[in-house]
């Protein structure tokens, strides 16, 4: 952090590397519905965040906050908002300058 509190982004950025993830997500269907279990919402995350890569850049980096490990996915050329609903969208931002 810097001495205003805010992340120094570019030390951030000269620590973190490319995300290796597998080339495709599995998804099988069932008839029930259900929350997914830890391995499997953290193997679709690592899938999504693979499949981002592709389009826009994931670089990933593990940190340390409060004593606990952290880890963080920097999505490259993107940004966060908000759809009608109040969910929260991701959009390249070529895409989010459309938008504005």
């Amino acid at each position: 952090m810097s001495q205003t509190g805010e992340p120094n982004a570019g030390a951030l950025l000269e620590t973190a590397r490319r995300i290796s993830a597998p080339g495709t997500i599995q998804l099988k269907k069932r008839a029930a519905t259900r929350l997914p279990q830890s391995a499997e919402a953290m193997a679709l995350l690592i899938g999504a965040l693979g499949a981002v890569d592709r389009w826009s850049g994931v670089k990933i980096v593990n940190l340390e906050h409060d004593g606990e490990p952290l880890a963080m996915a920097l999505i490259e050329r993107a940004c966060f908002g908000q759809d009608t609903q109040g969910n929260t969208t991701l959009a390249s931002v070529v895409d989010a300058k459309k938008v504005q």
